[in-house]
């Protein structure tokens, strides 16, 4: 453990400062003796969580006054099993009561109550507000609710809560497990934005490493089995999450049947064995294949015991014995590091470090639980880091495999020269001699292609990235301008009528059309005559007035929109069109990158396919171009121009795949050759009164020198420094280019080169 803090002690560090940071302290025993005193709380802006001692009455459902009645204190949230005199477990029921008082002045409060696991009805002052679930007394009748609930509070200054609580369903714990929360309104959304962002940012992360990873599969022709396990739970942590958690669904949705429970553990248990599988075929000598299979069959029992029809009863002793199915396998992957951190694999203390902010965070949770020291849920962000790290442990495998692709085609480089020599002494058998060349070039084209594919795939990763970004930011705002639009539409702030929404769909389609670019000089030109005009109506907030204008896009023609002025409202009218216009404009970023990510994607698909049957097929050059540009995309848009000058010209047979590989290796050297700086001039046009496709691609480089110019197309001959080229590009172009009766043209000087591709056009397959 020593090798591993020192060489990743700056990540670990790294990482408990962030997991730290999403501790927030919970303040303990605010209500004592069955009261909570917040006369002293800023009226205005507070937040209070209604833990501690709570009056408590148990066996019977009770209601105010209490006068007389013998009451007991209790710890909230806390478990009422030692109050069961009768049996030593918490089945029953019970009745919790808290009086509150409240500060001068309050208004615009809000509870927030969670499910307690079991059901409840909530009084306030006696009158029954929420219905949590069925709080029977018979586990047939008896239902949970997963619900969260937010009312608002009644105005006066003293409140008294009351809960009849009922569990049936659990022997090991009853009563109010969870802290219920009173604050403004102000603070209520402001926590409500931040748990929906953080529930979002968990599912999309968890989505793109399925994606990535799902991909890389995919794309690998080694096919890596971890890859393929890895990324299929990374899917089902994205369900769980959605299902288990309390920020998504519960806000909106009276989550109390089976089918989401069941759904929730299956994501569970399938996660949980995906990554046992993920590690056996990560390190296979460390784990036993017979230990996995039995595993797997445990998980196929729980998994059917899921899909029987019972009571909410028997779904507790299920969630008991998959907790004891992951604490085996918990055993079992801590003997497996064990092994990992003797033999020392390759990737070890990667693999080892990735478990450290697990552990944390899963201890921390479980601390926080007993304690009550904190109300988060951090251990998903230590699974996050977890995948994170397995995901570099990964990709830096499926690198490897590719760097020993390179390695296997310097020597298959070698074997084709040699088997060349050897072709010049045996005439005799040259037909024979040329097949096995023709069969050995093919296996280097596809491997010249993957060796290229390896140096991209930092730079793809990132193309993909960006995108992905976008939706991710496009999201956060779409769920802000939501939260903006809840205010909006708030009846006692704007209480339109059927004249203003007339207004409002009259106005709506025209935003956005006048989509012109302005200059900061124009924008700052066309504002001030906006404000200007608008101060000759006497319109109140020009300048705010204007802003929004200016963003809708109706800045031309302001006399078109007389009637809206005329309007009393026009304030909260262009405010709210202003709301739905971001929520169409954030929607279209979407759009647009996830479009930019399946291009890329297809991209990929497209270059690393590869055609062994030996025969032509009908093709489009500008596609197979264009691919190519896509994919060095990332290369490029730091300081490359791309000019394109393509006529129209017909498909041809030819070996696509092979031709491709002329475009990547003609592309790579013009990038290369200007240091990722300058200008890359492709032209197609056919030439020959239409019999000859003509392909020249130049670039604003150095040029080649004299000298040399007759020695590039020889085969292992490369002016690039030692490691960066193999000097086949040139050679390979050239043989794929007599396979198709084709021809290289080299011109060249100081500051330009140029090479052209002419090739015999064939409009039918003659095979």
């Amino acid at each position: 453990m020593k090798v591993i803090y020192k060489s990743h002690k700056n990540f670990l560090f790294l990482a408990l400062f962030i997991l730290f940071s999403f501790c927030s302290p919970v303040e303990k025993n605010l209500a004592s003796n069955g009261i909570l005193d917040l006369r002293d709380q800023n009226p205005n802006s507070f937040l209070v969580n209604l833990s501690g001692e709570w009056d408590f009455y148990w066996g019977e459902f009770l209601l105010p006054p209490y006068d007389g009645l013998s009451k007991q204190s209790i710890p909230v949230p806390g478990n009422w099993k030692s109050f069961n005199k009768d049996s030593d477990t918490a089945i029953g029921i019970g009745t919790y009561s808290l009086k509150i008082l409240l500060p001068n002045d309050s208004k615009d409060l809000l509870f927030r109550f969670y499910s307690v696991r079991h059901s409840y009805v909530l009084y306030i002052n006696s009158e029954k507000v929420i219905i949590a679930g069925n709080p029977s007394d018979s586990p047939d009748d008896f239902r949970i609710s997963k619900k969260t609930f937010v009312i608002p509070a009644p105005p006066e200054k003293e409140l008294i809560l009351t809960l009849h609580v009922s569990n049936q369903i659990d022997t090991f714990q009853g009563g109010i497990n969870r802290i219920f929360i009173l604050g403004t309104k102000d603070e209520f959304i402001a926590t409500w934005i931040k748990d929906i962002s953080f529930s979002i940012f968990l599912i999309g992360i968890q989505t793109f490493l399925f994606i990535f990873q799902f991909s890389l599969y995919l794309l690998n022709r080694t096919k890596e089995k971890a890859s393929l396990f890895f990324s299929i739970a990374s899917l089902f942590i994205s369900i769980w999450i959605i299902l288990s958690g309390e920020r998504i669904l519960n806000y909106n949705f009276d989550i109390n049947d089976f089918y989401t429970l069941k759904i929730s553990y299956f994501s569970l248990l399938s996660f949980v064995i995906l990554y046992m599988y993920y590690f056996y075929f990560l390190y296979p000598r460390e784990v036993s294949k017979n230990i996995i299979k039995f595993l797997l069959y445990i998980y196929f029992i729980l998994t059917f015991l899921l899909v029987i029809d019972y009571n909410f009863k028997f779904i507790y002793y299920h969630r008991l014995l998959s907790y004891i199915f992951i604490l085996l396998c918990v055993i079992i992957v801590v003997i497996f590091c064990r092994k990992i951190y003797i033999r020392k694999p390759e990737g070890w203390s990667y693999f080892l470090l990735s478990f450290i902010p697990l552990i944390l965070t899963g201890s921390i949770d479980i601390i926080n639980d007993i304690l009550h020291i904190a109300d988060t849920t951090i251990f998903l962000i230590g699974l996050l880091f977890f995948n994170i790290i397995q995901t570099i442990l990964v990709s830096s495998r499926i690198s490897k495999n590719i760097q020993w692709a390179e390695i296997k085609t310097e020597v298959l480089q070698t074997k084709v020269e040699m088997r060349s020599i050897e072709l010049q002494k045996q005439k005799d058998s040259a037909e024979q001699s040329q097949k096995e060349l023709q069969a050995t070039l093919v296996q280097l084209i596809q491997a010249e292609k993957m060796a290229t594919l390896g140096t991209l795939v930092a730079g793809v990763a990132h193309e993909i990235n960006t995108p992905l970004s976008a939706i991710k930011a496009s999201a956060e705002n779409i769920n802000e301008v939501i939260a903006e639009l809840q205010n909006k539409l708030d009846p006692e702030i704007n209480k339109f009528n059927s004249e203003d929404w007339k207004i409002i769909s009259k106005i709506l389609p025209e935003c956005g059309k006048n989509n012109k670019s302005l200059s900061t000089k124009e924008a700052r030109s066309i504002k001030k005559s906006l404000v200007l005009k608008l101060d000759e109506l006497k319109i109140q907030s020009p300048d705010e007035i204007a802003d929004m204008l200016m963003g809708l896009g109706l800045f031309d023609n302001l006399e078109d929109y007389q009637y809206l002025f005329n309007n009393n409202k026009y304030s909260y009218i262009l405010g709210f069109i202003s709301t739905i216009h971001g929520i169409k404009t954030k929607s279209k970023i979407i759009d647009n990158s996830s479009m930019r990510v399946s291009k890329i994607v297809k991209s990929l698909k497209s270059f690393t396919h590869f055609d062994q049957s030996g025969e032509r097929s009908l093709a489009d050059i500008k596609e197979g171009m264009e691919t190519v540009l896509t994919i060095y995309h990332n290369a490029i848009k730091h300081g490359i121009e791309i000019i394109k000058n393509y006529d129209e010209i017909p498909m041809i047979y030819c070996f696509p795949d092979e031709l491709n590989q002329i475009w990547t290796n003609l592309v790579h050297n013009s990038i290369q050759a200007m240091d990722g700086k300058g200008t890359i001039t492709i032209n197609i046009h056919t030439i020959e009164n239409g019999g000859v496709l003509s392909i020249s691609i130049e670039d604003t480089g150095p040029g080649i020198p004299p000298e040399i110019q007759e020695k590039i197309f020889e085969p292992f001959f490369t002016t690039k420094p030692r490691g960066e080229g193999s000097g086949l590009g040139l050679h390979i172009i050239k043989k794929i280019l007599e396979k198709h009766k084709g021809v290289l043209l080299l011109d060249t000087e100081p500051g330009r080169t140029k090479f052209t591709v002419n090739i015999p056009i064939i409009k039918e397959d003659k095979s």
